[in-house]
């Protein structure tokens, strides 16, 4: 599967956000939204699937398709399309031991991050809710130092279902004590603003971010 190294940083494209102020709260994605770990999620997924001897070719294209969608989802479509018995629990600890030492090296995505100080200094309530688990959440938001922005962050550890279904954006009003119609969703993912709309949100969908052929990574 080639080379697992991170690949190079890039310019993030312009990003014209709604009105803030015409919502209550904001209630933002964190993988591919507030923080730029796809790439890195990505090679994660590779490194563990080559290390456990499975001959699937994960494919960029498909993984952003299912951002937010659990691990164990993806893997339970990698082993129905592969016809491959890929155990959830070793798969996943082949992810954290490629993950861990890695987070740290994440990086902003910095429209986004400008937009969630401004909504952050017009003291406006802002949650986190995230498909990923709340480890990984919770020291990517540190790393990038924007973690006291967000009283509420709700991850995947958090509901039973992640998206599309809306219970992490629901999860998220409920503790912002808001009405879901009442906040605006920013999310990367199709998933997510299928999920976003099935909670009744307004929302928002980033640009793509073109990183060329990540496959060949």
């Amino acid at each position: 599967m080639g080379s697992t190294s991170a690949p190079e940083a890039v310019n993030f494209p312009a990003m014209l956000f709604p009105e803030a102020s015409s919502f209550e709260a904001v209630i933002f994605d964190c993988d591919g939204t507030l923080v730029d770990t796809m790439p890195l999620f990505f090679l994660a997924w590779r490194d563990s699937l080559e290390r456990y001897g499975s001959h699937y070719d994960f494919q960029w294209e498909y993984f952003c398709n299912r951002g937010g969608q659990k691990t164990e989802t993806t893997l339970e479509e990698i082993c129905h399309t592969s016809h491959e018995s890929i155990d959830f629990a070793t798969l996943r600890r082949y992810q954290e031991e490629f993950l861990l030492p890695r987070l740290g090296e994440v990086t902003p995505i910095t429209p986004v991050v400008q937009f969630a100080e401004q909504c952050h200094r017009l003291s406006q309530p802002l949650a986190v809710a995230s498909g990923g688990y709340r480890e990984y959440v919770h020291r990517t938001l540190s790393g990038i130092g924007i973690k006291e922005y967000f009283p509420v962050i709700v991850t995947c550890e958090d509901v039973k279902y992640t998206k599309p279904a809306p219970d992490l954006f629901l999860l998220a009003a409920e503790k912002l004590n808001v009405r879901p119609r009442y906040c605006l969703v920013i999310e990367d993912s199709p998933l997510g603003i299928q999920a976003a709309s099935a909670a009744g949100m307004a929302s928002y969908l980033l640009p793509m971010i073109h990183r060329g052929n990540l496959n060949k990574c």
